[in-house]
């Protein structure tokens, strides 16, 4: 299963202060727009959202391609990316009672 993480996204560009650019990832080109509030990786596309900083600036989030939910992780299973809620990671994990059991 592969997983998304915003912060692989933004947390480069925060600390050069830019908010678009060009890239690529894992042999897949990537554009991400912080303004404009998106990310297409390869045939992927992600919409985000962003609440204001603690501390100034913005932190940003995927927004779950099924639901709609804020998130901070997407995970890729099969053909399409989704978040924690919609795949029930949380309660397979929360289910598991043998020892060293990871999903």
């Amino acid at each position: 299963m592969k997983v998304l993480y915003i912060e692989t996204f933004t947390r480069a560009m925060k600390k050069k202060g830019i908010t678009q650019g060009k890239a690529e990832l894992d042999g897949y080109p990537l554009t991400i727009d912080l303004d404009n509030l998106f990310i297409v990786m390869g045939r992927d596309s992600f919409e985000l959202a962003r609440i204001p900083g603690t501390k100034g600036g913005y932190r940003y989030f995927f927004l779950c391609p099924d639901c709609g939910r804020r998130c901070r992780k997407l995970y890729k299973r099969y053909l399409y990316f989704s978040c924690v809620s919609c795949y029930e990671i949380h309660r397979q994990t929360l289910s598991c009672t043998t020892p060293g059991c990871h999903y």
